[in-house]
């Protein structure tokens, strides 16, 4: 017996006796046994359809090994397998109560799985005579470690200049925390650090702790030297450090950022010669990089004395399933509690 529905579909089973026309009464007690299989839901219609007469050859299914829950990194494959006894058997596997595509087969794989895919899967069994459903199986999708793309920059500047370290990181539910001499950064818990107005104090190693389910990772150290100004300043803007141009997987964060050196800075922040209403600091930080994001930026830095450009910095958004499969890192010593202290 088969009943068949369309609209969203669930998962029932039930057995089910059926006797051949002609059967003397005091042999249906030993008639041909069937499984229901029925996949529907609501006040949807569905049909019943019974398969004709079936040789006494023919067994129902039966599951001898049922599937097992499956723990996956996200962007990795996850794979379900049965055995089943029987002749003539199909499969159809099914996840959160619609059919998986393409898992008609003893062994269902999901390449690239994603937070979508997590959930309950199962799978029916079935022949000419009826069906069997395995038990109820999850799939748990876990955090891809945190990738950074593009490394924090070592700097030497002037006392008094803004600077700002920043990276571009790829990874889901991420947390960020700046260290400076093994010591954390007070509210400096995002993808970039800014120092206003370098002083002898910043002078030192920083380095960024990226965490997220799968554990951390930690940038590379770099260090921060401050000197004096030069004899003779005015006090024009100076741009010490010019923006970087920058090649980020669609969902990153990333952060266009100077390094300036002047009195009582003003800065704006132009995309593609259109100034950008919240690009008014040293930095111009988009949290999670989209197709749209992708073109020129260019900073303007100026005061009573003055104003200079930064030169073009060009943003391209790629696609992140074909960044470079392997990202070099500088390692770091750690103390037990998982403090960077500095580069090996």
């Amino acid at each position: 017996m088969f009943i068949q529905s369309t609209g969203r579909e669930s998962l029932y089973t039930g057995e089910f006796t059926r006797s051949r026309p002609g059967t003397p009464r005091a042999e249906r007690g030993a008639a041909l046994k069937g499984f229901i299989a029925l996949a529907v839901v609501g006040t949807l219609a569905c049909r019943l359809m019974i398969p004709s007469a079936i040789g006494d050859d023919v067994s129902l299914p039966s599951i001898t090994t049922q599937p097992q829950s499956v723990t996956v990194i996200q962007g990795g494959a996850a794979s379900f397998s049965v055995v089943a006894a029987g002749e003539n058997l199909s499969y159809q596997w099914w996840g959160n109560g619609t059919r998986v595509p393409g898992g008609t087969n003893a062994i269902c794989t999901i390449n690239n799985v994603q937070p979508l895919h997590a959930g309950n899967y199962a799978v029916v069994v079935s022949n000419g005579l009826g069906g069997v459903t395995s038990t109820v199986v999850a799939l748990t999708v876990t955090d891809a470690p945190a990738v950074i793309v593009l490394q924090p920059q070592g700097q030497t500047v002037t006392r008094g200049s803004a600077v700002t370290f920043s990276v571009s990181v790829m990874g889901a539910h991420l947390g960020y925390q700046w260290w400076c001499n093994g010591v954390k950064l007070p509210n400096a818990t995002n993808a970039y650090y800014s120092i206003a107005n370098a002083l002898d104090s910043h002078v030192g190693n920083y380095a960024l702790v990226v965490s997220n389910g799968a554990g951390v990772t930690v940038s590379r150290v770099v260090a921060l030297s401050v000197t004096a100004p030069a004899p003779g300043n005015t006090g024009q803007p100076i741009i010490c450090v010019q923006p970087q141009s920058q090649a980020v997987p669609g969902g990153c964060a990333a952060t266009l950022s100077a390094t300036v050196s002047c009195d009582n800075p003003v800065f704006q922040w132009s995309f593609n010669g259109v100034p950008l209403p919240d690009g008014t600091n040293a930095f111009y930080a988009l949290p999670s990089v989209r197709n749209e994001h992708a073109g020129d930026y260019q900073l303007v830095v100026s005061n009573s004395t003055g104003s200079v450009s930064s030169i073009l910095a060009h943003l391209t958004v790629i696609d992140p399933n074909q960044i470079p499969p392997s990202i070099s890192q500088i390692p770091s010593q750690w103390t037990n509690d998982q403090t960077p202290l500095g580069p090996l």
